[in-house]
C-alpha cells in the first residue's frame, strides 16, 4: 500500500471512529427512526455506506477495534429495525431500511 494510501485509510479509520463514538454516546444508532430528525438519519444512513465500503475496499486496514465497532454497529442496527418496522409508511424509516438492507 503506498503512502497516500495508507494517509487516507487512516483519516477514514480515524472518522469512522469519532462518528461512532458520537453515534452511540448519543444513542442515535438506538433509537427508533420515525421519530429522529431528517438530519441524523441521513448521517446514520452514510456512516452505514461509508463502512460498506470500507469493508468491501480495505478489510485489510481495519483492526481489532475497527471490527468491534463494525459488530457492534450492526447489532446495534437490528434493533432500530425491528423498533420502526411498524413506521414503514415513514420516508426517514425507508430511507434507513433501504441503507441496512
Amino acid at each position: 500500500m503506498e503512502i497516500g494510501d495508507r494517509n487516507v485509510a487512516t483519516q477514514i479509520l480515524g472518522f469512522i471512529r469519532e462518528m461512532s463514538e458520537k453515534l452511540y454516546t448519543d444513542k442515535i444508532a438506538i433509537c427508533d427512526v420515525a421519530m429522529d430528525d431528517h438530519g441524523s438519519v441521513v448521517e446514520l444512513v452514510e456512516y452505514i455506506r461509508l463502512l460498506t465500503e470500507v469493508i468491501r475496499n480495505m478489510p485489510w486496514c481495519l483492526k481489532c477495534k475497527d471490527w468491534d465497532i463494525v459488530i457492534i454497529g450492526l447489532s446495534s442496527w437490528v434493533p432500530r429495525v425491528l423498533n420502526s418496522i411498524e413506521k414503514f409508511a415513514d420516508l426517514k424509516a425507508i430511507c434507513y431500511f433501504r441503507a441496512t438492507y
